[in-house]
């Protein structure tokens, strides 16, 4: 005989839960962040290109008027100028001084400024911004990029911040293989920059 299943209000799906067990559930770490991460549905997206063209394709169709950008590993600028001609403000940031140099010495009408990517005190320093591009090297390690995604998302998603495009091979090629399981024998695709129907 099977177990019951139970789904939270947050997600989770527990098996023959009891009212201790539901109680238990419900004042743990695992239901607070999920519920966290249902709250923070419809305002903050995460993009994840494979490459320059993906990454740049996003400027034109995510992009809007009134957004202001910032990006995060603009090297010498290329992106940062497209942006900046598609929004009402546009920050590259990188942590090379002499790159950053090359990328003012370009694109003098951008404003570019020196800076780590983990360094959230120094974003913020530059104001509040509604979408963050972030190309620190496509083939980062997930070790590394997954938590400064998620650090952005804790520090900046409640100042404004509704997108993040991420250009990173390694994280595209992942969810392309993932599956995310939704009922007892389903599976359902996930379909990269889409949210799952409410239901």
């Amino acid at each position: 005989m099977r177990d019951r299943v139970t789904v939270c209000e947050c997600g989770a799906q527990l098996h023959g839960t009891t009212a201790n067990d539901m109680e238990y559930h419900l004042r743990s770490r695992r239901h607070a962040t999920n519920m966290r991460l249902v709250g923070l549905q419809g305002s903050l997206v995460i993009r994840v290109t494979e490459n320059f063209a993906e990454y740049r394709h996003c400027i034109e169709h995510c992009v809007a008027a009134e957004d202001t950008v910032v990006e995060m590993g603009c090297g010498r600028g290329v992106t940062t100028d497209l942006l900046a001609r598609r929004c009402s403000r546009a920050v590259g940031i990188d942590a090379s001084a002499k790159v950053i140099e090359m990328a003012r010495s370009r694109f003098p009408h951008v404003t570019f400024a020196t800076g780590a990517a983990e360094d959230i005190s120094g974003i913020r320093a530059l104001g509040d911004f509604s979408v963050l591009f972030l190309d620190i090297n496509g083939s980062r390690e997930l070790a590394t990029l997954v938590p400064l995604l998620e650090r952005y998302e804790s520090a900046l998603g409640s100042h404004g911040l509704r997108l993040i495009v991420v250009k990173s091979t390694r994280l595209k090629r992942l969810l392309l293989k993932s599956r995310c399981v939704q009922g007892e024998h389903d599976d359902a695709e996930i379909r990269l920059g889409e949210r799952e129907p409410e239901r």
